[in-house]
């Protein structure tokens, strides 16, 4: 089974191999920045709201 699998593996060519780190690196990377521009949002919307809420209520 591992055999047929590394058998496999080995016959990919170079150009599908590119396009498969670049397939995968654009995932990658499309959830690292989507992740860090909602951390970012998150954090310069909410701490108004939130200062509002403490200056108000505290």
């Amino acid at each position: 089974m591992l055999e047929g699998i590394l058998y496999q593996i080995r016959r990919i060519s170079n150009d599908q191999w590119f396009w498969i780190v670049t397939f995968v690196l654009a995932v990658v990377l499309s959830f690292w920045v989507g992740f860090a521009v909602f951390r970012y949002w998150q954090i310069e919307v909410c701490k108004p709201a939130m200062e509002v809420i403490k200056s108000g209520y505290g």
